[in-house]
C-alpha cells in the first residue's frame, strides 16, 4: 500500500519497482471503494448539516455542538454545468484531500470501514440537480463503467440535496475548493468566498480568490489533468522517466488485504483516464499537462499490464465516451437547455439598478432539430418552452448557443460542446460546422418592461457589432414574441468563452459601470 503522502515520491523515482501482475478476471479489485467512500461522506455530511440546521435558523450556532462538527467539513465543487470533467475532478480532489495525511497507523482497527473517522472531513459536491446528471450520457457511462459508481447516483452529492441554501451553509464550512471554475457562484455569498482554500481550473483566470493555495489556473484539455498533477505533485516533474514506465503497475492483489484505500483506487484511476481521453479528444487537443497526467496515473488503472497499451486504451475511451456524448436524440428542449447551463446572479451595482440572473446554455443540436421536438414545431413554440424553463430558475437574460455539423440527413451533433469547440472546422468527413445564438430577455422577474426592452437592445446591438462572432439574422420563421432573437454565427470557433464577454460588455454598458470588474475586486 502506498499512502498518498508518499505518492509524489513514487512518481519521482521508480528505484523500488512495483510488482507487475497479469490482469485476469475482474481487474477492479477495489470494486466499489470509490463509490462506498463517496456515499459514506455524503451521508455523514448531510447528517451533520441537518443536525446543525435548527441552530442556523435560530441564529444559535455558537452554542451548538452539531454546528461545531459541521464546521469541520470542506467541500470540493465543480462548475454548475455538471460535465464529466467537473464531476470527476471534484471526486478525485476530495478523495485526495480526505486522505493526504493518513498512513497505516491511522488505519488500525478500522477494518470494513470506507469512511475512517480519522480522515479529514471532505465531500465532493456537484452544482447541478441529481436528475440532470444523466442528461449527459457520457456521465452515466463513465461513472458506471469506469468509476464503478452506483446506479441512481446515491453516492454523489448534488446541490438540490443540501438541506439549506448555499449562502446559509457557507459561514459554517471549514473550506471550499473549486475545480473546473475559478469564481465561486454568488449564491454562496461573501462568507463562501472567504473560505475558498484552493482552486484548480483550466479556464480564463478571473482574478478571484488570490489567497487560495493551491491556486493553479492554466490551460489544459482537462481539469482532471491538473488534479492529477496536484495529487501526485507533478508540477516540476517535466521528465517523462520521472512519472511513467508502462511496465510498472501497482500490485492490485495486495490492495485486497488493506483496511482502507489510501492508494488511488483502481476505479478512480480509470475514471480520470477516461475524462482526460474525452476532453483532449485522445490528445488532439490539450497540452503536455494532459499527456503527462495520463502517463502518471496509468500504473493505478485496471488497464496497466493488459493487452492494450496506453495509446490504444486512450483512443478506445475517447471513442466510447464520444459516441455516448453525441446520443442526445432522447432529450427534450428543456433537457437540452438544462444539460449545459452556466448562469449566475449579477449583484445590483447601486440602489436604483436591479440585480440580474444571466445564463448561457450550450447545446450541440441545431435550432431546426430542437424546434422539431416541441409543440407545433415552430420557433414560437421553442421560445415558449425556453420561457417555461427560465421561469423555473428565475432567469432574466438567457442565451442558447448551438454548435453542430450538417451531415446529410438531419443534424449530426458536434463532437464537442459549444464551450470547447475548437476542432477542425474544415474536416470534409465531418461536414460543415455551424453555430447559432438565441437571445431572450424577460420582464416581470427582476426587470420592468422598459428595463427589459433597453437591455435587450443593448445586448442585441453588441452581438451584432462583434467581429469575433460575425452574425446574421436567422431566417427560420416567426419567433412569436418580443425581445426574442436568433442569429446564425459565421465565426464558428467562437464558443461560449467568446460569446459571454460580448454579452458582459453589453450588460456593463447598460448599467453604465463595470459591474463585472467590480465583482472581481478590480478597479
Amino acid at each position: 500500500m502506498i499512502p498518498l503522502a508518499i505518492l509524489a515520491a513514487v512518481s519521482v523515482s521508480l528505484a523500488a519497482p512495483l510488482d507487475q501482475i497479469p490482469l485476469g478476471g475482474d481487474v477492479h479489485v477495489l470494486h466499489g471503494t470509490l463509490s462506498s467512500w463517496a456515499r459514506s461522506v455524503k451521508k455523514d455530511f448531510l447528517n451533520d448539516l441537518r443536525e446543525c440546521a435548527p441552530a442556523i435558523r435560530a441564529n444559535a450556532t455558537a452554542q451548538s455542538e452539531a454546528c461545531a462538527k459541521a464546521a469541520e467539513w470542506s467541500i470540493v465543487m465543480g462548475n454548475e454545468a455538471g460535465d464529466l470533467d467537473s464531476l470527476a475532478s471534484a471526486i478525485a480532489w476530495a478523495f485526495y484531500l480526505a486522505h493526504e495525511n493518513m498512513d497505516d497507523k491511522n488505519l488500525k482497527g478500522k477494518k470494513g470501514k470506507h469512511h475512517n473517522p480519522k480522515e479529514r472531513p471532505v465531500v465532493p459536491l456537484l452544482q447541478t440537480e441529481e436528475d440532470a446528471i444523466d442528461l449527459r450520457p457520457e456521465n452515466k457511462l463513465a461513472l458506471r463503467e469506469y468509476g464503478n459508481m452506483r446506479r441512481g447516483h446515491a453516492d454523489i452529492l448534488t446541490i438540490d440535496e443540501l438541506p439549506l441554501p448555499p449562502g446559509e451553509i457557507a459561514p459554517y464550512l471549514g473550506g471550499i475548493y473549486l475545480v473546473d471554475h475559478n469564481r465561486l457562484r454568488s449564491d454562496w455569498g461573501e462568507a463562501g468566498a472567504k473560505v475558498v482554500k484552493g482552486v484548480l481550473d483550466h479556464h480564463n483566470d478571473l482574478g478571484m480568490h488570490p489567497d487560495a493555495k493551491p491556486r493553479v489556473i492554466e490551460p489544459t484539455g482537462s481539469c482532471a489533468s491538473l488534479v492529477v498533477h496536484e495529487v501526485l505533485q507533478l508540477w516540476d516533474k517535466d521528465k517523462e522517466d520521472q512519472v511513467y514506465n508502462d511496465q510498472e503497475c501497482v500490485d492490485k492483489t495486495s490492495l485486497k488485504h488493506k483496511t482502507h484505500p489510501t492508494d488511488i483506487p483502481t476505479e478512480l484511476a480509470d475514471l480520470l483516464l477516461s475524462v482526460i481521453a474525452l476532453d483532449t479528444d485522445d490528445f488532439h487537443r490539450g497540452n503536455g499537462r494532459d499527456l503527462h497526467a495520463s502517463k502518471a496515473i496509468w500504473r493505478w488503472s485496471s488497464f496497466c499490464g493488459g493487452d492494450e497499451d496506453r495509446d490504444a486504451v486512450m483512443d478506445r475511451l475517447d471513442k466510447e465516451l464520444g459516441t455516448a456524448k453525441k446520443d442526445l436524440r432522447h432529450l427534450s428542449v428543456r433537457d437540452l437547455l438544462r444539460r449545459d447551463w452556466k448562469g449566475d446572479i449579477i449583484p445590483a451595482p447601486n440602489a436604483s439598478a436591479p440585480a440580474l440572473h444571466l445564463g448561457i446554455a450550450s447545446i450541440p443540436v441545431s435550432m431546426r432539430d430542437q424546434i422539431s421536438r416541441v409543440g407545433n414545431h415552430t420557433p414560437a413554440a421553442w421560445f415558449e418552452t425556453e420561457k417555461a424553463w427560465t421561469k423555473e430558475i428565475y432567469a432574466d437574460v438567457s442565451l442558447a448557443l448551438t454548435s453542430y455539423r450538417e451531415g446529410g440527413v438531419g443534424d449530426e451533433p458536434d463532437s464537442l460542446d459549444g464551450d470547447d469547440g475548437d476542432d477542425d472546422d474544415s474536416d470534409p468527413e465531418k461536414g460543415a460546422k455551424h453555430r447559432e445564438i438565441a437571445l431572450v430577455v424577460q420582464d416581470g422577474r427582476r426587470l420592468t418592461r422598459l428595463m427589459a426592452n433597453s437591455l435587450f437592445d443593448a445586448i442585441k446591438s453588441e452581438i451584432e457589432a462583434a467581429p469575433e462572432l460575425n452574425v446574421t439574422t436567422w431566417t427560420g420563421g416567426d419567433l412569436g414574441g418580443e425581445r426574442r432573437m436568433i442569429w446564425d454565427q459565421w465565426f464558428t470557433k467562437a464558443s461560449r468563452k467568446v460569446v459571454r464577454p460580448v454579452v458582459e460588455r453589453a450588460v456593463e454598458g447598460w448599467y453604465g459601470q463595470p459591474v463585472y470588474r467590480q465583482s472581481l475586486g478590480k478597479p
